[in-house]
């Protein structure tokens, strides 16, 4: 049958349907492995390529069993199969390649194509739960999952956030002891150089770095007291939502 032109995925397709050794099930890479080995020409390869045997010469014994082939048809299948790989070229992009699982059994899907030059039919099937999706569907799927998360996260920075922002503790409380301590501060230095104890240099310097203090407490009061100004209602940013995505 390989050589008649057919794949190893038709080949195993037709021992299934035909029931051939039934209930075994036929794969592709099982009909893969028997046009490979040796052993249906009579010879048996030892240390082949792979697993604890990679890095060793493999060693042919021939004619150790009863052929059920000949040697000239086995090599003809392998001139067959070095023309097929030479002549395959993968003329189609899968988008989600070894990358979908089946929803049942959690294998990863495999890929498949149909269709011409004109038009290309990709999709992904499970061969053993007999599952199929189309890759332009499932694409689809994927750009509306997407744009709801970049919707979602949007409603979140514009529209909710403003509410946690309004909940926010707005206690001036702690700012307010500070700056009393500072001006405190700046009391007792004022009287130190009034009194003479302390130099006009060193009364500048300090005083200078307390003003900075206070001015920097002073903004962080402001901004959590204008804060707290603002109202914000679920109802309205649901609404103002709501008219953006019309518009």
């Amino acid at each position: 049958m390989y050589l008649e032109g057919k794949s190893y995925q038709q080949i195993s397709n037709i021992l299934n349907d035909e029931k051939v050794l039934s209930p075994r099930k036929w794969r592709d890479t099982t009909i893969m492995r028997i046009i490979d080995n040796k052993i249906y020409i009579g010879d048996f390869v030892q240390h082949k390529a792979g697993g604890k045997t990679k890095n060793k010469e493999p060693i042919i014994y021939m004619n150790v069993v009863e052929p059920i082939i000949s040697r000239a048809m086995w090599e003809e299948v392998q001139l067959q199969k070095e023309k097929n790989q030479r002549a395959y070229t993968r003329d189609r992009i899968y988008l989600f390649f070894q990358k979908l699982k089946c929803p049942k059994c959690g294998r990863i899907m495999k890929c498949k194509g149909s269709g011409g030059k004109k038009k290309k039919y990709m999709y992904y099937n499970c061969e053993h739960c007999k599952l199929f999706y189309r890759e332009d569907l499932v694409e689809e799927c994927l750009e509306d999952f997407i744009l709801d998360l970049v919707e979602y996260d949007m409603a979140v920075k514009k529209y909710f956030l403003p509410i946690l922002a309004d909940k926010k503790d707005t206690n001036t409380e702690k700012i307010d002891k500070e700056i009393e301590t500072l001006e405190k501060q700046k009391g007792r230095i004022k009287k130190a150089y009034l009194s003479g104890i302390v130099e006009m240099e060193d009364f500048s310097e300090d005083y200078k770095i307390i003003e900075e203090k206070l001015s920097v407490l002073e903004k962080k009061k402001l901004d959590i007291l204008n804060l707290n100004s603002i109202s914000f209602t679920p109802q309205q940013l649901m609404a103002d939502r709501d008219i953006e995505r019309e518009n």
